[in-house]
């Protein structure tokens, strides 16, 4: 998350492939989650480190677009590292 805050600081792009049952909805889904929907990652990339060995104990936020609407994201560690499964990034080469 922190590269692709740097992609787009400097003019690139970041897409974020994440399941969004748990993601999007206020209630996640527990169980098998599997990527099935792209969004793009837009700024105010916040990141609350956590403690080593709890895993829920950080926390994240940022703002992303999705469904022709811009939404703002605000999760613990876990959940968040249940939801996203990879992160594509865009920049310009001089």
């Amino acid at each position: 998350m922190r590269q692709a805050q740097a992609a787009i600081d400097t003019g690139g792009v970041a897409f974020a492939l994440i399941t969004a049952e748990g993601m999007l909805n206020d209630s996640p889904k527990t169980g098998l989650a599997v990527p099935n929907h792209w969004v793009v990652l837009l700024d105010n990339i916040d990141i609350t480190k956590g403690t080593f060995g709890r895993h829920d104990s950080g926390h994240i936020s940022f703002d992303i677009y999705t469904w022709a609407q811009k939404r703002h994201i605000d999760m613990a560690e876990g959940p968040f590292e249940n939801s996203l499964w990879g992160i594509v990034m865009g920049q310009q080469l001089s």
